[in-house]
């Protein structure tokens, strides 16, 4: 018998259309449920819930063996004594109630980490799938101990570079404020602060699956945007759109390999980067030129060697008291 016929047994059982046979199946059935004591499914105690759930089908149908009985003439739905109908919805509420506990039950075996940087911080994560994280300053990341059977699922906050062990019957899964990313196995970059307008999500190589979604509903919104190699999803938080385009990959993967890249920066887009990147806070003394923009990068250098290279361009002069910078 397969479930659909064992959900019409309960409805010919409830309109008094089952036979006496039928009858004692299904009252077997909620007495052997019943039987069971509260709480969360204990497999020493009572084996595989999903074994014992298929054993009971078999039983059902070593004992019905199903061939389309027919309805016995004369029988009413207002016949059917009360105690049968509040046996089958305590059977119905019982099978709700045992598949709720199941799934409590597993999230409660699903202990989560969680990883967090500081300012001038970053942070190589390796996930029990091989799978490897490169968290940038200023963010965290969740992740369970062990993966799920069918799904490998992590939380982000911030900036992080994801090189991701192929699993084909597992997809890979990043969820962040406005975003769900799922890929199988490749290596992109995720940019997802809460203060800043956009989202980013950047494709090294493989295949990224993008939908924007409600973080209060935990709901998506939209269809996938597939991205390919060297292509770039950006969602922005005031328009709620997803736009899709070519990107430079310096500008995106430089910070992985320690290297601090601008292009055509001004200078408010500077101290912002060098205060999350070296944790200090600037005080500007004097007014600096806005208009001009700067290009050029650094690899693995101290505050002061990327302070004199930038002064020549905006013809500032710098002192750095301990994490604070004073331009002047």
């Amino acid at each position: 018998m397969t479930k659909e016929e064992f959900q019409l047994l309960i409805d010919r059982y409830l309109n008094g259309a089952s036979s006496k046979q039928e009858s004692q199946i299904i009252e077997d059935f909620i007495h052997s449920y019943r039987s069971k004591p509260n709480g969360d499914w204990d497999e020493t105690l009572w084996g595989n819930k999903g074994e014992l759930k298929e054993q009971l089908f078999q039983e059902i149908n070593q004992k019905l063996k199903f061939e389309n009985p027919k309805v016995k003439a004369g029988r009413s739905a207002n016949l059917i004594p009360r105690i049968r109908i509040a046996a089958v919805i305590t059977l119905l509420l019982g099978v709700a109630i045992m598949t709720f506990l199941g799934d409590k039950a597993s999230q409660q075996t699903e202990a989560w980490q969680v990883k967090k940087t500081e300012a001038a911080q970053r942070k190589a994560i390796t996930l029990s799938d091989g799978t490897f994280i490169y968290l940038n300053a200023g963010s965290s990341i969740e992740y369970p101990e062990v993966f799920a059977a069918d799904r490998r699922t992590v939380r982000l906050q911030g900036e992080a570079y994801f090189d991701v062990a192929e699993d084909s019957l597992r997809p890979f899964e990043i969820e962040t404020d406005n975003l769900l990313t799922t890929v199988l196995g490749t290596k992109f970059n995720i940019r997802s602060y809460g203060h800043e307008e956009s989202a980013e999500v950047a494709v090294a190589s493989g295949k990224v699956s993008v939908q924007k979604r409600n973080l209060v509903k935990n709901n998506l919104l939209s269809d996938s945007v597939i991205l390919l190699p060297r292509e770039m999803a950006v969602y922005s938080k005031n328009s709620r759109e997803t736009k899709k385009s070519n990107f430079d990959y310096m500008e995106v993967f430089a910070w992985k390999d320690k290297t601090i890249y601008f292009k055509n920066a001004n200078i408010q887009e500077i101290q912002e980067t060098l205060e999350q990147w070296y944790g200090v806070t600037f005080i500007k003394k004097r007014k600096i030129n806005e208009d001009r923009d700067y290009t050029g990068s650094f690899k693995n250098k101290s505050l002061e060697v990327v302070l004199e290279g930038i002064s020549y361009v905006f013809d500032f002069e710098f002192e750095i008291n301990d994490k604070v910078v004073v331009i002047k």
